[in-house]
């Protein structure tokens, strides 16, 4: 019992900087918040019960509601048989459970432990008992416990948990393992394969200065002068303009982690080589402006916060690369000014996106 407190607490203590770093704003890749499942248990009861350790098996019933990301408040029943407890047919379980908790997650995108605190009532049924006159034994019982939660898709997970019910008896220890539904969960985003932005450009060549080089010389006894007219040409790159805005790069959502504003190697390698032709020549001294746009998903606020996330981040990874952070301007328009339909997923994904541009 000790051991199962002390890993318990371990697990509370690792979660807890975690935890406060998580959003209770919806994850769009999230389950449902209503857990349901029916899972096969083992269960070993304390010899207090008895006249040694007893054990047998039976089932766990729970329904949970996730509170935020990382707690979730969950009811159980679990009902056993225990062979040992009966020496004639048994109608009824011997042992019934009812147990309320509360489940402290560390958040993950697939493996996710969880430590158990709550509280329950413990009552036995001797078909033919020990002592006589003793048919029922009750207990009211506190309700202990690690487990972990294997994501198999959006709506469904293998959990496993092992948990102590501690009173006034010695513990009762039980194990169980199945797959829990979460109804209402979204479905699976479509997997995107990330490709390349598109750089639009368009080269002028522009006249910068005219220089007359004069080359003195005689010819016998008269000077002449002969007038060189040259023409020194430089390139200024500019862009094509959409909406008003000269568009130099657009970072799609598959640039990002999903739903968070984290770069990925793809994104890096690009913005490697925009940074380095941002430093070069006359591009050193052009103003940048940074605009994160979302879908229609999620509210206003949300988006105007994620907008912002994705255009900070890239804002940050321009200036560890050299960019001069007074020539970069980071904004967010969140859900405003879509590129395409929000109606369906593959316009959704256009219209998460990240644009740097040339300041207007």
């Amino acid at each position: 019992m000790r051991s199962v407190l002390l890993a318990g607490a371990a697990l509370a203590l690792a979660s807890a900087p975690l935890t406060a770093q998580s959003s209770d704003a919806p994850h769009p890749d999230s389950s449902g918040r209503w857990e349901l499942g029916l899972y096969p248990t083992f269960r070993k009861l304390t010899y207090d019960l008895a006249v040694k350790h007893e054990w047998g098996g039976g089932a766990t019933a729970n329904v949970g509601f996730r509170m935020t990301r990382f707690a979730m408040l969950s009811a159980e029943l679990t009902g056993a048989w225990i062979p040992q407890l009966n020496t004639t047919t048994q109608g009824q379980v011997n042992e019934l459970l009812p147990t309320l908790s509360l489940q402290l997650e560390i958040p993950g995108n697939s493996f996710r432990p969880y430590v158990v605190l709550g509280g329950g009532h413990e009552s036995f049924h001797f078909a033919a008992p020990i002592v006589p006159g003793t048919n029922n034994l009750k207990y009211w019982t506190g309700h202990t416990g690690i487990g972990f939660r294997l994501k198999l898709a959006n709506w469904a997970a293998l959990r496993t948990e092992a948990n102590a019910q501690v009173s006034s008896h010695r513990p009762s220890w039980g194990l169980m393992s199945g797959v829990a539904f979460y109804p209402g969960a979204r479905k699976s985003a479509p997997v995107v394969v990330a490709q390349a932005p598109v750089v639009q450009r368009v080269t002028d060549t522009v006249t910068v200065r005219a220089v007359d080089t004069v080359t003195m010389h005689k010819v016998d006894t008269v000077t002449v002068s002969t007038r060189v007219r040259e023409q020194v040409t430089t390139s200024d790159t500019v862009t094509k303009t959409i909406k008003g805005q000269d568009v130099i790069l657009v970072l799609r959502d598959a640039n990002f982690d999903v739903g968070k504003s984290v770069l990925r190697p793809v994104a890096r390698a690009t913005l490697d080589s925009l940074a380095r032709e941002l430093n070069r020549g006359a591009a050193s001294s052009i103003a940048l402006t940074i605009t994160g746009y979302t879908d229609s998903v999620g509210s206003e606020a949300y988006n105007l916060k994620l907008g912002m996330a994705r255009a900070e981040s890239v804002e940050r990874y321009l200036t560890a690369r050299g960019v001069a952070a007074s020539r970069m301007t980071a904004l967010s328009k969140g859900k405003a000014d879509p590129v395409a339909t929000n109606a369906t997923a593959a316009g959704r994904q256009l219209n998460r996106r990240v644009v740097i541009g040339r300041s207007q």
